[in-house]
């Protein structure tokens, strides 16, 4: 008797430590679970915070790159306008060259025969 008595007293303290561990590791959990989550929502934010720095900064880049396209377009275009207007007195020289050239030989060549 007396020892059944010792056994269920052994039994009964040992299911109050089991209850009193499953409390404290139920808190502990808790307590972890919390943590994670405000951790997550701490990264989850600098994510995006860097996410939206790097986009901005792409956006920015891009709109430099793009002014500096567009000025080396506005250059492109000063050059083919002085390349057609250097064909376009190239050309005329040509002319003015011919009518000149013909005018010294009209001066230089004999006189047609008087009839």
């Amino acid at each position: 008797e007396e020892l059944r008595a010792e056994v269920h007293e052994a039994c009964t303290a040992i299911e109050e430590n089991r209850q009193e561990v499953d409390a404290h590791l139920s808190l502990r959990i808790s307590e972890v679970q919390q943590s994670l989550q405000a951790e997550f929502k701490v990264a989850d934010a600098n994510l995006h915070t860097e996410v939206a720095t790097a986009a901005a900064n792409d956006r920015y880049n891009l709109g430099v790159e793009m002014e500096r396209l567009r000025g080396d377009l506005g250059q492109v275009e000063l050059l083919r306008s002085s390349v057609a207007q250097a064909q376009e007195l190239a050309s005329r020289a040509g002319a003015h060259e011919v009518i000149a050239t013909l005018r010294v030989e009209q001066l230089f060549s004999p006189a047609p025969a008087a009839c």
